[in-house]
């Protein structure tokens, strides 16, 4: 190679090296920025009250993405519950006033049929948050019918929406209530209330 070609390499080369010197410079710049946004995104947090460890912006939590979370309504989990025992023939009173003292229990039931004293109560996002002491079903109440239930004087059982909210799809978690329905069934005919 001659001189001239060795010096323009040498020369290209030093260029370049040049080059990526600035550039690293701007690169290293760009990074210290951005550490530097997230440092301040931090420190805007503020810690949620109580419990946790969780940084909250103060903007309040950002919305959650993704698949939405499934909520039977009330219609929706009293008809499959009636879908289930049409097959076993209890037809059940609709908003039944039940009252029992010893446990003192008085609420409004979705369904109750006296003659068997089986009852159900889907416990929907408006049953919670509702607050009237005679319609609304409170935990010592819920213990109360468990008791009942234990001593077979009245069977009741309860199905709570949350329970069913884990489910990608209303169909699955229709399907995830009929199978509680039919296992609440299964036990009602061990025990002779209805027939097998």
């Amino acid at each position: 190679m001659t001189k001239s070609i060795k010096s323009g390499i040498i020369h290209s080369n030093q260029y370049s090296l040049e080059r990526g010197a600035a550039m690293w410079k701007k690169l290293r710049a760009y990074f210290i920025s951005l550490a530097m946004i997230f440092l301040l995104y931090i420190a805007s947090c503020k810690r949620k009250s109580g419990s946790g460890t969780n940084p909250v912006p103060l903007y309040g939590v950002a919305p959650a993405y993704g698949v939405p979370a499934v909520m039977l309504t009330e219609a929706e989990g009293r008809e499959r519950i009636h879908l289930v025992f049409d097959e076993e023939s209890v037809t059940f009173a609709n908003d039944y006033a039940f009252t029992n003292t010893g446990p003192d229990i008085e609420f409004e039931a979705d369904g109750y049929e006296s003659v068997k004293k089986v009852g159900y109560e889907f416990l929907s996002q408006d049953d919670a948050a509702d607050d009237n002491p005679v319609t609304a079903l409170d935990t010592d109440e819920r213990t109360g019918l468990a008791t009942l239930y234990t001593a077979d004087q009245v069977y009741f059982e309860v199905f709570d929406y949350t329970s069913y909210m884990g489910y990608g799809d209303k169909a699955a978690a229709l399907g995830a209530l009929e199978a509680d329905v039919r296992t609440f069934i299964a036990d009602l005919k061990s025990k002779g209330v209805l027939n097998p």
